[in-house]
């Protein structure tokens, strides 16, 4: 069952989207399986985002053109290690692909191509939320 969170790291992304801030239990045991299973706790920045409720396709532009990587894809390379793409291109290839650097923090670097510095996760998803509702013209 959904149940309200108390959300630390991306508070500001989910009143900006009006969403609210509801955790899937579905999600919530996804994580767990996939931590239990690697050995290994998702970064809590990262945990808090995948826990909500849709947040699959919360910070997806237009008709799917680009948007995170699903909750199953994120969970398969977490489990195999290193740099994980976090967004991307769906539908066509737009060029632009995010990954998120796993180096122990709770609010582990993003990377984007050509753009330096990276930023936190949270931040990072703070600015896509920004650029949906302010900038893109999909």
């Amino acid at each position: 069952m959904d149940e309200a969170a108390d959300i630390r790291y991306h508070a500001q992304v989910l009143a900006l989207l009006g969403h609210p801030p509801r955790l899937s239990g579905v999600a919530v045991g996804a994580i767990e399986q996939c931590e239990a299973t690697c050995g290994r706790r998702l970064p809590a920045a990262i945990r808090e985002w995948y826990s909500l409720e849709g947040a699959g396709e919360l910070l997806t532009l237009g008709e799917d053109v680009c948007g995170a990587v699903s909750l199953d894809e994120f969970l398969a390379w977490f489990a195999r290690g290193g740099a994980i793409e976090f967004y991307g291109p769906r539908r066509a290839n737009t060029g632009y692909q995010a990954f998120v650097a796993l180096d122990g923090s709770a609010d582990p670097p993003v990377f984007v191509e050509g753009e330096v510095p990276p930023v936190p996760f949270s931040q990072y998803v703070l600015a896509l939320a920004h650029y949906k509702l302010t900038e893109y013209e999909g």
